[in-house]
């Protein structure tokens, strides 16, 4: 079940209220990417080795005793991004859904050919779906992909 960060501050601020804390200490939310949470990770400090153990097992928050941002920087909101994707590039106009799998059509001579993807990221301007070269069924750099066509499928004969 995924639940906000707000929802977890709150339950964080009932078992230590900010009041209690020192006027010198940094308490409270102090990085939220504004994504809701299905995990957890506590620790007494936000180290690089925490933050890599976060990413690591798919963490996305982390509750720390001592705060990150102590002095002078007092809060910070970023995208923090932990991962990177290697495949194919597509565009959004070329994907299709046949039979409830994820493709593309590519012109093969003269005929249209659906090949299945694998969809690894979603981007703004597209795809990245997933480079396997281990048979010719499967989408290769080389492949003309048709972005655009009136009654596409499979077999369709261009002129």
């Amino acid at each position: 079940m995924a639940v906000k960060v707000q929802q977890v501050l709150e339950i964080l601020e009932q078992i230590a209220p900010p009041e209690l804390a020192c006027s010198w200490d940094n308490v409270g939310l102090l990085v939220d990417a504004g994504r809701p949470v299905t995990s957890i990770m506590t620790a007494l400090d936000i180290t690089a080795d925490v933050v890599r153990d976060a990413a690591e097992s798919g963490c996305e928050l982390i509750v720390s005793h001592h705060p990150v941002i102590f002095d002078p920087l007092r809060r910070v909101t970023a995208d923090i991004v932990f991962k990177t994707y290697s495949g194919l590039s597509i565009e959004p106009q070329a994907l299709y859904y046949v039979d409830g799998s994820a493709g593309v059509y590519v012109r093969e001579g003269v005929r249209a050919r659906f090949k299945k993807v694998n969809i690894l990221y979603e981007y703004d301007g597209g795809y990245v779906v997933e480079l396997d070269t281990s048979s010719t069924s499967n989408l290769w750099p080389e492949d003309e992909i048709i972005l655009t066509s009136d009654d596409i499928y499979a077999g369709k004969v261009f002129e």
